[in-house]
């Protein structure tokens, strides 16, 4: 069993990236921890993860894990973290990461800790109800997603997302590694970006030539080979064929609508994609929260919410499309 601390910015998104990669039989979420019954897979796709586990055991009280083999789990050395969901949540005075290192390390046959670079990493997980014994799997490096922000791209916009959100909306297509992803309103090439170094052949196009030549620009400098990017209209593409759309079209603020209505704009987009879409193929859209569109002919998977900043929350849906 797989479990993941998720991070606190949008545990909702978060929750639903780790199902799309994850392909997931059953799950629950206790606070922002997600126990999913899952096969192994790649986890440094992730962008809205701190941590990936295997859930060793949950308890309900700090007696039980004294039952735990420990030994079964250990590997040279160790260390121990402890986790607290919520950050407030109160513990009895004494139960910190020391005290639950002892009781390792009593159960251990030549125990040996390692603080920096240990090979066996124990977490414990602390929510109102429960206690979950992990052994880490891997630490989400997710700072490196943010060094691919707008103001570190040689072609910038102001209008474009942030790597960490971006990467976030091609996981939930769920696209695997040479399928094909379209952006038809790439702008500068945020989600092209995140998909091309995810090993997937991407496509974006864009009606501004200025947008056109720095997504080109951004590509070329993250060494990102496969991608084909054209000056058009995005409502007017003929002759592709694609795995997954993922998009983010204009909505009036920073970015121009090139005389389009709004409402026009979307529907028609959404229409659009699912004649490029291949059967079974998902298109991940964001839009005005206040938005409602028509999706026929495609199943809803999620919808979801994210706020960008005190003014402004975005929609996200997430739609399959349906066979013929």
């Amino acid at each position: 069993m797989y479990a993941f601390l998720l991070s606190g910015e949008n545990i909702d998104l978060a929750k639903e990236e780790v199902l799309a990669l994850s392909k997931a039989n059953s799950f629950y979420l206790d606070e922002r921890f997600l126990v999913a019954n899952c096969k192994k897979f790649d986890f440094s796709k992730l962008a809205f993860t701190q941590k990936v586990y295997n859930l060793i055991d949950k308890v309900n009280s700090i007696q039980e894990i004294n039952k735990i083999n420990f030994q079964k789990y250990y590997r040279e050395d160790f260390r121990v973290r402890l986790y607290k969901l919520p950050n407030n949540l109160d513990l009895d005075l004494g139960y910190d990461e020391p005290y639950f290192g002892s009781l390792i390390w009593s159960k251990l046959k030549k125990p040996k800790v390692d603080i920096e670079n240990a090979k066996t990493k124990f977490d414990f997980v602390f929510t109102k109800n429960n206690i979950y014994i992990c052994l880490e799997l891997r630490e989400i490096k997710r700072g490196s997603i943010r060094e691919r922000d707008a103001k570190f791209r040689p072609g910038f916009h102001p209008s474009t997302m942030n790597g960490l959100f971006a990467r976030a909306l091609v996981n939930l297509s769920g696209i695997k590694k040479n399928q094909k992803l379209l952006d038809p309103f790439c702008g500068v090439g945020a989600i092209l970006i995140e998909a091309g170094l995810m090993n997937c052949n991407v496509i974006g196009y864009d009606l501004d030539n200025d947008m056109v030549i720095k997504c080109k620009q951004n590509l070329k400098f993250y060494k990102i080979k496969n991608f084909r990017v054209d000056k058009c209209d995005a409502l007017k593409i003929k002759g592709v064929k694609v795995d997954a759309v993922v998009t983010d079209p204009p909505y009036g603020r920073r970015s121009s609508l090139h005389g389009n209505d709004i409402n026009y704009l979307y529907n028609e987009s959404i229409k659009k994609s699912f004649n490029m879409l291949k059967e079974g193929g998902v298109l991940v859209i964001v839009m005005p929260s206040n938005l409602e569109v028509i999706y026929k002919n495609f199943k809803l998977i999620t919808q979801l919410y994210h706020r960008v900043h005190k003014g402004l929350t975005r929609k996200i849906l997430v739609l399959k499309k349906l066979n013929s």
